[in-house]
């Protein structure tokens, strides 16, 4: 939803739209229900922090918290928050726009879409998944 009509109608007029029903307002649910998710993790991570063994981001976060009290320096909680979802949801929506290409792109051109078939068909076949170990074996859809 965050990449649709309904979406960069929200980032445009967020004040407007705040009080208008749509499916955009799903878009408030799911922001809730991923900040909750960041705050328990991070409430995690400081039950058993090691500030010698820094395991990922919010432990790195948590003891640069613990070191600058400074606030004007941004080392809180609502910014260790606020950076983890920027880096989730970076991720989430250049991810989901690149598939959204790649499909257009090959429903434009079939020619393209037939021979990346065929050499998926030949390399995987019907009867398996594919996997990571198969990237080498087929060029042509690895270009694409």
């Amino acid at each position: 939803l965050e990449g649709s009509v309904w979406g960069k109608l929200y980032e445009s007029f967020p004040s407007v739209m705040k009080h208008l029903p749509g499916p955009h307002n799903k878009l408030f649910t799911n922001f809730d229900l991923v900040k909750d998710f960041i705050h328990e993790e991070v409430e995690k991570h400081k039950k058993d922090l090691d500030h010698n063994n820094p395991r990922d981001y919010i432990d790195t976060f948590l003891i640069e918290m613990d070191k600058h009290k400074e606030p004007e320096l941004g080392f809180n909680e609502t910014n260790l928050t606020l950076c983890s979802l920027d880096l989730f949801l970076a991720g989430t929506e250049t991810t989901s726009t690149t598939l959204q290409w790649a499909l257009v792109y090959l429903i434009n051109h079939p020619d393209v879409q037939e021979k990346v078939q065929e050499e998926i068909d030949k390399v995987i076949g019907q009867s398996r998944l594919p996997s990571m170990a198969d990237r080498s074996n087929m060029p042509y859809t690895n270009a694409v």
